[in-house]
């Protein structure tokens, strides 16, 4: 075989240096198979006569280098390294003549590809926030379309009017969506028996048999709304094992500019800032719901209408005002608001009132965060995407 002429130091005359720049130089390009193949054909030994081969593949190199520098092969490693990576013979080249070689540098790629190992355990935290959002957006579609589908029941009632094809594919997509959506989330099998009332649901009101249709409208309408919170919970917990700021640490500590991934990583760090703040903020919400909501109910049974009814009513004030002081959203300060007035006017109209604006805050804040769930995951595979290219390019 023609071997590509490099002019090299006498044998046993490496430095520390070239020895140190070979390593890395060598950890990064190759691998253990194509190490095993190469120094099996054409040095006519075995990669695990040179190099423990059950170490890390950093040490598996340092040792062979060792070993064929002590055997007086090293040139010739060197030689046939060049011919087999034609790519690398610049940088090779350099290593023998005793010059400082540029990146890629192996503390560098190692950091990439930790940061990559990341994104793969992340993977599947990812898929199933996403199944997560599909689900909520399908849940507050139905809310959005119920009124057309109470409108085209009462046609149907009184005027013997069908239900019209957009509503018929409307509810039928619900149904698959449901499905499709749940299969994606961390317990797929079995889904919740509220799927398959849902879907019984709809079938009962498509189809022929008009006894069924009431109650299956109301479950239409109310399964869904019974099951936010749940979603919510999974939700706010999914996004919560992403660690993300985990991955912007690691991300600080990286030389995306010199890696050309800065303005994905710019895409990615802006939700991940975000994230805590929100995922806190919905917690919020949720404490301050479940407060509302028993006052409600105890309201609604004995008609009284005071902050005592509300248990934790000191600490839900001080959020509400912590959060107005830091907080752009109008629906903050409005329920603020709407507290502060019920507190000193306590009746049904205020309490009302209160509950109207803290929902419409709820809801803004819900819609946020799954604002916010759909750039971080879109936002994660294009930097994971990236992350794989720049790894290839590396080891080429």
């Amino acid at each position: 075989m023609s071997l590509v002429a490099i002019a090299s130091p006498s044998p046993n005359e490496f430095s520390g240096a070239q020895l140190k720049s070979l390593r890395e130089l060598v950890s990064i390009k190759t691998n253990s198979d194509e190490l095993s193949v190469l120094v099996r054909e054409e040095l006519d030994t075995r990669l695990d006569l040179l190099a423990s081969v059950d170490k890390k593949f950093d040490v598996v190199v340092f040792q062979m280098i060792q070993s064929l520098e002590r055997d007086d092969k090293l040139v010739r490693f060197i030689e046939v390294l060049s011919v087999r990576k034609p790519h690398l013979q610049a940088c090779l080249t350099a290593i023998l003549a005793g010059d400082s070689i540029q990146p890629p540098a192996a503390y560098d790629i190692r950091r990439l590809e930790d940061l990559r190992k990341e994104f793969e355990n992340r993977r599947e935290n990812f898929k199933h926030l996403k199944a997560y959002k599909k689900l909520h957006d399908t849940l507050h579609a139905v809310s959005g379309v119920m009124p057309q589908v109470k409108i085209e029941h009462k046609s149907r009632v009184t005027d013997q009017m069908p239900i019209s094809d957009v509503i018929v594919d409307t509810l039928e997509d619900w149904k698959d969506d449901i499905e499709k959506s749940w299969s994606r989330t961390e317990d797929p099998d079995p889904p919740p028996g509220w799927v398959t009332k849902f879907q019984t649901a709809i079938d009962q009101f498509l189809g022929n048999d008009p006894s069924k249709h009431v109650k299956a409208l109301d479950g239409i309408e109310n399964i869904p709304q019974q099951q936010l919170r749940s979603l919510n919970e999974k939700l706010v917990s999914c996004a919560t094992k992403l660690e993300a700021q985990k991955l912007v640490g690691m991300i600080d500590a990286m030389p995306t500019q010199s890696l050309g991934l800065t303005g994905e990583v710019a895409r990615f760090r802006n939700p991940c800032d975000r994230l805590v703040a929100l995922v806190s903020d919905h917690k919020l919400c949720q404490r301050i719901n479940d407060e509302l909501q028993s006052a409600a109910a105890a309201a609604a049974r004995l008609s009284l209408y005071s902050v005592e009814e509300i248990d934790d009513w000191p600490e839900m004030q001080r959020c509400l005002q912590r959060w107005a002081g830091q907080s752009a959203l109008k629906e903050v300060v409005r329920t603020q608001g709407a507290a502060d007035q019920f507190k000193s006017s306590p009746s049904a109209a205020t309490f009302r009132s209160l509950i109207e604006k803290f929902s419409k805050l709820f809801k803004k804040t819900d819609e946020k965060l799954l604002s916010l769930t759909e750039d971080l995951f879109d936002a994660s595979h294009e930097l994971h995407a990236s992350l794989e290219k720049k790894l290839k390019e590396a080891t080429r």
